[in-house]
């Protein structure tokens, strides 16, 4: 009785147990599951979110990037005219090309290994996509079998046939085991929970660069070196020795029965151009400081003097164990690049020395978690022995000594793990085997692949695959080739990687890519291994998964002409180079392009040029005008610094105010350009990096540049305060027109707009853009506000449907409804062509444009001239922040027709020409300021400096003197009454808020404003130059821009500070209430 009532209490305990686990399992279900956050299936995750699709990123690490930020921190990709899309980008963004000359060379270097692991991090966060970090896979759930192992044993052999998949066809789910990285990045052997979570996805795209996922689903795939007749290749299977030291290999010299010395490996190579398992060597990509000053590499816990043996008798018996020898570039031409002796660094090194033994690796590609810990660990166990070898080994020599007691982890890239890089550098592991393998012959640019998804343009570059016995003596087996390329310029080096090399042979798998461990040979792979080609690729397969998806078919079946289309959108660069790269001083070769984006396909790391060059701006580049260019290049040797100079104007000098005469006896024409949701922190002239803005930079150094003008941070508010010179409390426009339903409209009967009070004064007034004080259908007061003629975006017809303001656009013009007419047309451009008309027909002035622009309001587009425009209406746009850049550089260069249309007038001295924004920046966009490249994150509708920080650029020729800054405080209400002085137009009706900075741009001197009054639905904010002070109380300290907001002072702090600000409100309240009681009476 007793027996039986404790077995069912046992009985009874286990079932809760086994229900409490059954619960703590948390479920995803997805369209798209990216297993691996390498840098390709960061790019596969934001390509198919983009799309549309509902995605999951499952990383084993903390970290996404995999090798990029986790070490490789120059990009190898070849030629870089072959890297396009998103992944030029994402890693080009902050890099100075033009001083890296990288153009046809093989690498670049890139912004550092933590920025782009934050880049990274910000880009999948941005978009929304979940992270499941920290997890591995544990099981993969095939049809109705589970799979918990790898599904071969031993690469694939020569004529080896195909087994059938008899497990199903599709990937239902996988589970993943929480396995958190140890302290320094290292994997750890055993999971600390089993079947953790369960990921169920309709597509699953394995970007990990072992290729697990890959091995765990029925796919073919191999490993190691195939023999040259596997695929008919002259430079597979076992290569020649690199090296063959006069080293003896014996523990007891000349006694091959005392075994081998450590690091010497007891395996048999077999003949040339046969097959083996092996891998090319593992290493990691360290970042020291050799001050001594960094991050301390740690002392060793179990250093055994023997094990470097073979060091000690190559420094005595005077062996070269330090140099590195190769192939360079060409076949059979072996070049030896002299060393002194060192220890830890040259990881590139092709000899004994270096951070790695190669052949340690070799059970890796197929291995299990525990075997690769073991692998990890050796290779930084390597590390902080050989640095102790080096310090304490009677036999080292001087300067390896020296060498050793200098070296440090640099402080900054790794700093979470202790300096170790966040990546083993893991430089092939599995491949699959498909309908399409990409060897040799397609390196040799003998081949058509079918349906490309990317190019690749590196050359053959392997590394030793072990270190062995050869008669007698110690060998670095094979590893010569050093980015040898095949194909005798054809194509410049460059091949396609097609479809069919990144999804499953039909009948294995339905629903899996692999851009990563795609399917090539051993010898393809040596080459197309570049972590931008496999960026490019997972950017691919993310489009491709997400149409899957849409179309609920497989992976396999997916349209290519389809497929292309997007990629094409995407800016893909997917035709080879035809020929080697020529001289570009050839202008009767090379004669016209037809757009910026012609350009910068064929001029990779010139494209800043295209502006100086196109000197009409009309967005393309005549004969004429590159002869014209050529010539100046001839006659003047400092050209590119010219050019340079011209192009990014900052740092700017500050120029001291210098009176150059009173107002022009005519009244002066006024062109008044408002940018749409862009900071100071994207243009040039205000430091920014990496958008190519130069007719800004020319007004800016031909004219004034005030450097703290602010905005409200949000789009309504600063329209009605601009126009009106009055706070939005005050006009009853505090928050952004952004629904049908809403009513709010500023009023014509309460408040005179500058474009009333000019036309008082003689003007002829026009405006065209974006409105937004009022929906033009309910409310149309733009006549009512003083303008003669306008052109405006209608973001809502008669029926409350949202119309597109950039493809198809449909606006408002002098009263009719304009669609079909320009619906093929680009809505900035017609604004543009409108103000220009205008312009010309009021050429005797004195007349207003006030250009209110669309760009760059989302949504984010391509903008017309290249193959990426899709041309759609808004709201089928489907880019993301990438786009910024170019939205913002086609807003220059409509910032350049309207400064040339001025000038061909004539009417350059007579006309201010003033360049403004709205409010900051969009908040999914970072930009990179200043000299130390700060991340700038954008801060519109937030009451913050990045939301309503503006620029505010002035030229008027011969009256402003040139180059000069001013630091004065500037807010919009202040235009209003500077318009009034310039034309000597009467006052409006409303109470103004705002003061003129006319005496500014005369060169007067005036005491500025002490402050300026920002607001924003029901926020207010007085900002001085120390201190932001809020309507409810919290004084914060100013921060320099590109620094992180400093907190709220406390309550008690300040209290002289707090007094000032209350009585800054108080007075305009006070205006606020005797306005009210005034309408009263």
């Amino acid at each position: 009785m007793k027996l039986h009532l404790a077995f069912t209490i046992v009985f009874s305990i286990l079932l809760v147990w086994q229900n409490c686990l059954a619960a703590e399992v948390t479920r995803h279900e997805v369209d798209v599951c990216v297993y691996g956050g390498t840098a390709s299936g960061v790019m596969a995750a934001l390509a198919a979110e983009k799309e549309g699709a509902d995605v999951i990123i499952v990383e084993p690490s903390r970290w996404l990037g995999g090798m990029t930020g986790g070490g490789i921190n120059h990009l190898d990709w070849g030629k870089g005219n072959t890297v396009g899309g998103s992944t030029y980008k994402i890693l080009m963004d902050g890099v100075d090309v033009q001083e890296q000359k990288h153009h046809g060379g093989h690498a670049i270097q890139g912004i550092g290994n933590k920025q782009y692991r934050d880049r990274f991090k910000r880009a999948v966060e941005d978009r929304g996509i979940t992270v499941i970090y920290d997890h591995r896979l544990g099981t993969v759930q095939v049809g109705d079998a589970t799979i918990d192992s790898p599904t071969r044993q031993r690469p694939i052999a020569l004529n080896e046939a195909n087994a059938e998949n008899k497990q199903g066809n599709s990937i239902r789910s996988i589970t993943l085991d929480y396995a958190p990285v140890d302290e320094t990045g290292c994997p750890i052997p055993e999971p600390e929970k089993r079947n953790a979570i369960t990921v169920s996805a309709k597509v699953f795209i394995d970007c990990s660069y072992e290729g697990d996922l890959l091995a765990m689903s029925g796919v073919s795939y191999t490993w190691g070196r195939e023999s040259r007749e596997h695929y008919d290749e002259s430079l597979a299977g076992v290569r020649p020795s690199l090296w063959v030291h006069d080293i003896d290999p014996y523990v007891e010299p000349g006694k091959p029965e005392s075994g081998l010395i450590p690091f010497v490996q007891d395996r048999k190579i077999g003949p040339l151009g046969s097959a083996d398992a092996l891998s090319m060597g593992y290493c990691f990509r360290y970042e020291f400081d050799m001050s001594g000053k960094g991050i301390p590499i740690p002392e060793p816990t179990n250093y055994d003097p023997a094990e470097f043996e073979v060091y000690r008798r190559a420094v005595r018996d005077g062996v070269d164990i330090f140099s590195s020898r190769k192939m360079r570039t060409t076949l059979d031409k072996i070049t030896v690049q002299k060393r002194a002796p060192f220890v830890g660094g040259a990881q590139s090194n092709r000899n004994l020395m270096g951070s790695t033994v190669y052949g340690c690796n070799d059970d890796y590609p197929n291995g299990d978690w525990a075997t690769r810990s073991r692998i990890w660990k050796f290779h930084q166990e390597f590390l902080i022995n050989s640095i102790h070898f080096a310090k304490t080994d009677p036999m080292a020599p001087k300067r390896m000594k020296q060498h050793a007691l200098k070296t440090t982890f640099r402080r900054g890239p790794f700093d979470e793990t202790g300096g170790w890089p966040s990546q083993l550098y893991v430089r092939q592991a599995r491949r699959m085997v498909s309908s399409y393998v990409v060897t040799q012959k397609d390196l040799e640019g003998k081949t058509e692949p079918p349906h490309t998804v990317a190019l690749a343009a590196y050359g053959v570059d392997d590394w030793p695959y072990a270190v062995v016995v050869q008669d007698g003596k110690i060998a670095v087996q094979g590893g010569a080739f050093s980015i040898v390329y095949l194909d005798n310029g054809k194509y410049n080096g460059s091949y396609k990687i097609p479809y069919e090399a990144i999804v499953p042979r039909k009948g294995e798998c339905d629903n899996l890519l692999v851009p990563v461990c795609v399917s090539a040979s051993h010898i393809a792979f040596t080459s197309l291994r570049m972590e931008p080609v496999w960026m490019i690729l997972g950017e691919s397969a993310g489009v491709a998964a997400a149409m899957a998806v849409d179309a609920e078919i497989p992976v396999q079946d997916v349209p290519y002409n389809k497929l292309r289309q997007k990629l094409d959108a995407l800016d893909q660069k997917l035709e080879r180079i035809q020929g080697p790269i020529e001289d570009q001083k050839k202008p009767d070769q090379l004669a016209s392009w037809k757009s910026h984006d012609e350009w910068n396909q064929q001029k990779k790391g010139w494209e800043w040029l295209f502006p100086h060059i196109d000197t009409n701006s009309d967005g393309q580049i005549s004969t004429e005008e590159y002869t014209a260019f050529q010539k100046f290049k001839a006659e003047h040797d400092d050209w590119e610094a010219s050019l340079r100079k011209k192009e990014a104007p900052t740092p700017r000098k500050k120029v001291e105010r210098t009176p150059l005469g009173h107002l022009p006896q005519d009244k002066p024409n006024i062109v008044l350009i408002f940018a749409d949701d862009l900071g100071i922190e994207a243009l040039s002239a205000y430091g920014g990096r990496g958008v190519r803005t130069p007719h800004l930079d020319k007004l800016a150094t031909g004219g004034m540049l005030f450097t703290h003008c602010f905005a409200n941070p949000a789009c309504s508010p600063s329209r009605a305060e601009i126009m009106t010179g009055t706070y939005p409390g005050f006009t009853g426009v505090t928050h952004v027109l952004s629904k049908w339903d809403d009513d709010t409209c500023l009023d014509p009967a309460k408040f005179n707009s500058f474009a009333n009070q000019l036309k008082k004064a003689g003007y002829a007034t026009a405006i065209a853009g974006k409105w937004n004080v009022s929906w033009l259908e309910r409310n149309d007061t733009v006549k009512a506000f003083g303008f003669d003629e306008y052109c405006l975006w209608q973001m809502f017809d008669r029926n409350g449907t949202k119309r597109s303001r950039y493809y198809k656009p449909h606006f408002r013009v002098n009263g009719r409804i304009e669609e079909e007419s320009i619906a093929e047309q680009f809505g900035p451009d017609v604004l543009a062509d409108f103000m220009i008309d205008f312009m010309k027909r009021k050429k005797n002035g004195p007349f207003l444009v006030y250009y209110p622009a669309l760009l760059v309001h989302t949504p984010y587009i391509r903008v017309p001239g290249g193959p990426k425009t899709n041309a759609l209406p808004d709201s089928k746009q489907k880019s993301g922040p990438e786009c910024f850049p170019e939205m913002v550089e086609y807003l220059d260069k409509n910032v350049g027709r309207l400064v040339n249309a001025v000038d061909e007038l004539g009417i350059s001295k007579n006309t201010i020409v003033i360049f403004c924004a709205d409010n900051g920046t969009h908040g999914p966009v970072t930009s990179v300021w200043g000299e130390n490249r700060s991340k700038i994150k954008g801060g519109k509708m937030t009451m913050t400096d990045r939301g309503s920080r503006v620029p505010l650029i002035v030229s008027w020729p011969e009256t402003i003197n040139p180059g000069t800054q001013c630091d004065d405080l500037v807010e919009l209400a202040d235009f209003l009454p500077t318009f009034l002085d310039i034309a000597s137009a009467p006052k409006p009706m409303q109470r103004v808020h705002g003061q003129s900075f006319l005496p500014q741009l005369l060169g007067k001197e005036q005491p500025s404003r002490e402050w300026v009054h920002i607001e924003y639905k029901n926020n207010r904010q007085i900002r001085t130059r120390e201190w932001i002070y809020t309507d409810k109380g919290k004084l914060t300290r100013v921060n320099e821009l590109g620094s992180p907001e400093n907190r709220p002072e406390s309550q008690g702090d300040h209290a002289v500070v707090r007094s000032q600000m209350k009585r800054t409100f108080a007075s305009i309240d006070g205006v606020a209430l005797e306005r009210s009681s005034q309408s009263e009476r």
